[in-house]
């Protein structure tokens, strides 16, 4: 009886041990045959975008921006020497526009030039054509236009006394140099200041001729004619 319990129970024993081999068998199984979970789906990958080809507005927009560039740098301020550089320009332009008609210069010789007018005959005119005048009262050597008098007739003038000015062909008459009383220096001719006249704006015009009887062109000897 006693082997009988034994084997009994050893046998009760591998049953269980078969039963729990076969639940987990089972267990296993149904583990193994279960689909794994499927992985979360990748965003999509975007394309790269292509790059757009600039349209003709773009074109237009890039090329009126340049064009703007261009202009911005053209209009730069000048620098102060270019500013100096031009101011000087200026200046001296409109020092010799003040100053008349004049031939004379630091250290340039005024020239003395004999044109032949349809109407007054030989005259004398200045290297640049413009007519020469005297004035009746003046006196030799002294001139009496001053003031408001030099607006219409600026006298012809040079660098200082020690400058001869030169003759052309045909002219006779005494070319020399005076001091004024306003420390500059002018032409004469035979010892009479000359002038030029303001009005006269082209060369051998000579609209001054005669001007309140007192103005004269000259002759290339140097006496005044009046003709009218």
């Amino acid at each position: 009886m006693s082997n009988r319990s034994t084997l009994r129970n050893r046998f009760s024993v591998l049953l269980a041990i078969i039963g729990v081999l076969v639940v987990s068998a089972l267990l296993f199984a149904a583990c193994a045959q279960k689909p794994a979970a499927a992985p979360a789906a990748a965003a999509p990958t975007r394309a790269p975008t292509e790059a757009a080809t600039p349209t003709e507005a773009t074109t237009t927009s890039m090329t009126s921006t340049t064009e703007t560039t261009s202009t911005t740098s053209s209009t730069m301020p000048m620098t102060e020497t270019e500013a100096m550089t031009t101011s000087t320009v200026m200046t001296s332009t409109e020092m010799t526009s003040t100053t008349g008609m004049t031939e004379s210069g630091e250290g340039m010789a005024p020239a003395v030039m004999l044109y032949e007018d349809a109407k007054l005959g030989k005259i004398l005119v200045d290297g640049k054509g413009m007519v020469l005048y005297i004035f009746d009262k003046d006196v030799m050597d002294k001139s009496n236009c001053t003031g408001d008098c030099l607006k219409n007739w600026p006298p012809l003038t040079a660098s200082d006394e020690a400058v001869k000015p030169t003759a052309g062909d045909g002219v006779t008459a005494e070319l020399g140099v005076i001091k004024r009383d306003d420390g500059t220096y002018q032409v004469t001719i035979n010892g009479m200041p000359a002038y030029y006249y303001a009005k006269d704006t082209k060369a051998d015009e000579s609209s001054g001729q005669g001007v309140g009887d007192v103005w004269w062109v000259v002759g290339a000897d140097g006496a005044k004619i009046t003709t009218q």
